[in-house]
């Protein structure tokens, strides 16, 4: 047998990672009859040799893992033997060097060890035949996770915000377990915990002391006990629908959708249930150091929403009284508490919208007519004097007893905020916009800017990548460009000529030469630091342009369509029928399949002559080839299109989603595909025979896919979000 080195094997066959050996080597009593090689299990003594006879006990057997998870092997053999480890390399068996214990183990491992074999071989000390275990075969499925990449950009769905020390550290929780920290009076955030798909979503953050925050969402708890610094997971009972609220930093309160309750007093170590609070499904429940206030919808009350108070940590419950006003009159939607005595009620009943205060507690009330441009969920106050309704639509300066409209809110639907008594407040939103204001709320700006306005303006429509490093990524007035694999980006300094029109596509003609098309064509040399307008083409609008690997191009406008033989330094025109209205093109050796308004194009000559694909009607906005005949295409219906002709004849593709498809893109090898569109991202490894969910629910659309390399994809689209796939 030849024998490798193990790590060796793994570099030339995996491209991968080290392996180590766990392995368990039993040695037992008895046995005996029968013998063999090629699987048997065991092998007879020669005469006269009282030794056990040596036989596999324990097969090993078939191990699944996820990519980066460890999967181990291991063999049970009774009797006296060596043990030699093998991998099926290239249809031989090779000698895993050092691997003669008897099992072993990989540490880490990534989807190109998927359906490699092992066995081993067993030698009797007595001699003999050698005995070989039964294959055993690696399963590894991807382990595949998404991170933002937005330039100065959250990313991720924020639910909520507080502020840890009244107006310098602020903590704010989002989608897929998202914690973010500031440390400057949310100025300037850090990521505490990244956006995963497989981490829950955090709804809910507290601050319970100077210290302690704690955060919850469906079926999960978590606490800090270092101001939101570093954060541990502990046991929830609890479901979906999570309501909760401390009284102090031990005693806490919770209830989920299904209207069970539980309380603390460990600080959240523990929970046990408890009666329930309501006599309906809570709405709110808000607690201060002295009592707790209950919003639900109260079957007794003709299932308005009523509210309950408890000044006993949540063991007893009494409805709160609004008198003069009814349950029924009131049309209650909110409660909000400022301190034990003081409470806010609001309303949206028959009469019209009011609010309600009282300063005893909730045992009487004064009632105003309130003129919000919307519903509120509920009140924040800062000091006992400015306060913020919880949708920021309105805002008192006088302890709430009028209230006032906050224009620089209309545009912005804040899912938490976060109020201080200096005046410095938060806002986020499930676009993971931050907004900050230094006058209780009066005005707000946003925290994440380009160097002329909110990063949330950007909806970037093309990606383009040269090599694994260098990117572009293009908004309607903006050229963004990255230098570290999509880590980070830099805007472009655009001259006014170009910024002042609309920016569509951009593509690479050579790993320092992009092309970039909207209400002009311009080209870099500079990998997209720097741009000049193209002289060769005519005045006018532009709205596709590709690149072959070969280096000639091609370029689609209202003036007709343009070919290129250097790198989009000059263009001529080729005759091509209804030109004016192709807004991408897909390359793949000479073929090249032009996609446009109710149509499509498909030239075998690089470009040159074209002929136009039959039974299309639908317009072609995205289209990708995954090998020389199969090609995908995304239509303005949303949906995805196939050819298995070299883009002759198309048919439509269920990819198991009914959401809006707005982008196709395959790898340079075909080995990867996605597809994206809105709050969706889907892909394939298969060619596009079955096709995986990895995002879903997010409120964005995204536009644009491109490969920094043949397992690293990216998406971009509105609300100024880059994200980055890994795991493939």
């Amino acid at each position: 047998m030849e024998a490798i080195r193990f790590s060796d094997a793994v570099r030339r066959s995996h491209s991968v990672f080290m392996l180590t050996v766990t392995l368990s080597l039993l040695f037992s009593g008895c046995g005996g009859g029968g013998g063999g090689a090629g699987g048997s299990n065991a092998q007879p003594n020669q005469p006269g040799d009282t030794r056990p006879v040596t036989s596999i006990k324990a097969q090993p057997t078939d191990q699944s893992v996820v990519a980066g998870k460890a999967a181990s092997f291991s063999i049970s053999v009774e009797g006296t033997a060596s043990i030699q480890w093998q991998a099926l390399s290239n249809g031989n068996w090779i000698d895993i060097s050092g691997a003669t214990s008897a099992s072993f183990a990989l540490p880490t491992t990534s989807v190109e060890d998927d359906g490699h074999q092992y066995r081993a071989v067993i030698a009797p000390s007595a001699g003999g035949s050698a005995i070989t275990s039964a294959v055993a075969t690696l399963h590894v499925a991807p382990n595949i996770s998404w991170s933002f990449k937005s330039p100065s950009f959250i990313g991720a769905e924020l639910n909520s915000v507080r502020w840890v020390d009244d107006g310098k550290v602020a903590v704010a929780v989002g989608s897929n377990g998202t914690i973010v920290r500031s440390v400057d009076g949310g100025l300037t955030w850090t990521h505490i915990r990244r956006s995963r798909n497989d981490a829950p979503r955090l709804t809910q953050l507290l601050v319970t002391d100077s210290q302690t925050l704690v955060a919850s969402g469906p079926k999960v708890f978590m606490r800090s006990s270092d101001a939101g610094a570093t954060w541990s997971q502990l046991p929830a009972p609890w479901g979906d629908g999570l309501l909760l609220a401390f009284r102090t930093s031990q005693v806490g309160i919770a209830a989920d959708a299904t209207g069970k309750a539980y309380r603390t007093s460990d600080g959240g170590l523990t929970w046990q249930e408890t009666k329930p609070v309501a006599v309906g499904a809570l709405n709110t429940l808000e607690c201060n150091s002295q009592v707790c206030i209950a919003t639900g919808w109260d079957r007794t009350h003709n299932g308005n929403l009523n509210a309950w108070k408890s000044n006993d940590d949540g063991f007893s419950w009494t409805e709160v009284d609004f008198k003069p006003k009814t349950v029924e009159d009131l049309g209650l939607w909110a409660v909000g508490v400022v301190d034990a005595n003081t409470i806010y009620a609001f309303g949206d009943g028959w009469k019209g919208r009011s609010v309600g205060r009282s300063a005893d507690g909730g045992a009487t009330w004064t009632w105003e007519t309130m003129f919000a441009q919307q519903r509120s969920t509920g009140v924040r106050f800062a000091d006992r004097t400015h306060g913020l309704t919880l949708d920021g639509s309105a805002r008192t300066e006088d302890g709430g007893r009028s209230w006032l409209d906050t224009p620089s809110f209309r545009n912005f639907m804040p899912q938490g905020l976060a109020l201080s008594s200096s005046g410095l407040s938060l806002a986020v939103d499930v676009a993971g916009q931050i907004m900050r204001s230094v006058d209780f709320g009066a005005s707000w700006s946003a925290v994440f800017k380009t160097a002329d306005g909110d990063m949330k303006r950007h909806q970037f429509s093309s990606l383009a990548f040269s090599d694994r490093q260098n990117g572009l990524a293009v908004s309607a007035h903006d050229v963004l460009f990255t230098v570290d694999g999509g880590q980070s980006w830099t805007k472009t300094n655009l001259d006014a000529s170009i910024a002042n029109g609309v920016l569509e596509k951009v593509a690479f003609a050579n790993p320092t030469t992009a092309v970039l098309v909207g209400s002009s064509a311009v080209r870099s040399t500079d990998g997209g630091r720097s741009w000049q307008k193209i002289n060769s083409l005519p005045w006018g609008d532009f709205s596709a342009v590709a690149f072959s690997p070969a280096g000639w191009g091609l370029l689609a406008g209202q003036n007709g369509m343009f070919r290129s033989t250097d790198a989009g330094a000059s263009w001529t025109m080729v005759r091509a029928p209804g030109t004016d209205r192709f807004g991408v093109f897909a390359i793949r050796g000479n073929v090249v399949l032009a996609g446009g308004f109710g149509t499509m194009l498909r030239s075998e000559d690089a470009g040159l002559t074209w002929t136009q694909v039959s039974g299309l009607t639908e317009w072609v906005y995205s289209i990708s080839w995954s090998d020389a005949q199969t090609a995908f295409a995304v239509t303005t219906r949303g949906r995805l299109l196939k050819s298995t002709d070299a883009g002759r004849s198309w048919n439509a593709v269920d990819v198991g989603t009914d959401k809006h498809l707005l982008a196709v893109s395959f790898s340079s090898d075909g080995s990867l595909g996605l597809v994206s569109g809105a709050g969706v991202v889907l892909h394939t490894t298969d060619g596009g025979q079955t096709w995986s969910k990895d995002l879903s629910g997010y409120p964005f659309f995204w536009y644009a896919i491109a490969f920094a390399d043949s397992r690293t994809p990216f998406v971009a689209g509105d609300n100024g979000v880059i994200m980055q796939g890994s795991g493939y």
